[in-house]
């Protein structure tokens, strides 16, 4: 699963790139990018949850797996199903904008949420400093989450450079967990 977390990490590495440098046409694209985003993540975090199963103290990370993962599969597929009625019906073109961003922030601010939760736990259950870096990246979905939420022209306008930084985040912690020590 470590091997499979780094490969996605290394493409949301690349993605990201793509939106940082390209920002109009990502947010052109921002539906299909963050239906795939979340559709990766949600299909990740249910195949985790499978494996972590058999151990009784991993049982519980798999069920947080399981749940997470569900609502990304479920927000990403909310995504497409969005993105392609905008391609067909241009009546929802203009809610589609809107719908997109307001997705995006809040999954923004629930991976956030999550990860400062899944943080703060690791702090008490580990003995690395790997925690750290998951309660920073954490943090810092929350506060561009936050000030989204206020300000959504300002979203509009930075909308690849947010996705980029996202799948950064997201593609940098994927890696980062391939180098977490396993216990098994």
């Amino acid at each position: 699963m470590k091997v499979f977390n780094a490969i996605i990490g290394v493409f949301a590495i690349f993605g990201s790139l793509y939106c940082i440098f390209w920002p109009e046409e990502s947010f052109l694209n921002a539906g299909w990018i963050v239906a795939i985003l979340l559709l990766m993540w949600g299909i990740c975090s249910i195949v985790s949850a499978i494996f972590f199963k058999h151990d009784q103290k991993e049982g519980e990370e798999g069920k947080e797996l399981a749940g997470t993962g569900t609502v990304g599969l479920l927000l990403g597929i909310g995504a497409a199903v969005v993105s392609l009625l905008a391609l067909f019906v241009p009546a929802v073109e203009a809610l589609f904008y809107i719908i997109i961003l307001l997705v995006f922030v809040f999954w923004l601010l629930f991976y956030g949420v999550y990860s400062i939760v899944k943080a703060i736990k690791n702090s008490k259950d580990s003995e690395s400093n790997g925690w750290i870096f998951s309660l920073i990246l954490g943090i810092l979905m929350v506060l561009i989450g936050l000030f989204c939420i206020s300000d959504l022209l300002f979203e509009v306008a930075l909308i690849g450079v947010i996705i980029g930084i996202g799948l950064m985040v997201a593609g940098v912690r994927l890696i980062s967990s391939a180098f977490e020590p396993s216990y098994e």
